[in-house]
């Protein structure tokens, strides 16, 4: 279903001359039929699916937009999200590469939203009105 409203999407772009709208719709329309390629393939080995590239830097970035005052360590994080502490580590270090986290501390390893990245989130994820000492408690 998703795959045939992503290209109902490209269409109606298309039709009203919006490329870059028609763009992002057949990209969109194209992670959903290899996630489900990926699916099927799984289903026929006996295997379950690993999720979608980069749908845990997805859900880690969403956490760190939900408390940008906050720091988390790896473990804080994927208890959380119910992820392996590694996996979110290495999610974490990427978004330190792409100035999107930063590291707070060394020992234990902890980190936060960058400033850089905090200016644009503001707007959606600094009005939830969750203060920083309330934060440690969410994880």
């Amino acid at each position: 279903m998703a795959i045939t409203q992503a290209a109902d999407e490209v269409g109606k772009a298309l039709a009203a001359g919006d490329l870059p709208a028609a763009l992002t719709a057949l990209a969109t329309a194209r992670d959903q039929a290899a996630h489900g390629r990926r699916v099927i393939k799984a289903a026929a080995s006996g295997r379950r699916a690993r999720p979608p590239p980069r749908a845990l830097r997805d859900l880690v970035e969403e956490h760190l937009r939900k408390f940008p005052d906050a720091a988390f360590t790896p473990h804080q994080v994927g208890k959380v999200l119910t992820r392996s502490a590694g996996a979110v580590a290495n999610a974490l270090d990427k978004f330190v590469s792409l100035d999107v986290a930063q590291m707070v501390t060394g020992k234990p390893r902890s980190y936060r939203l960058a400033p850089a990245a905090l200016a644009p989130a503001r707007g959606t994820a600094g009005d939830l009105g969750v203060s920083a000492a309330a934060t440690p408690s969410a994880a």
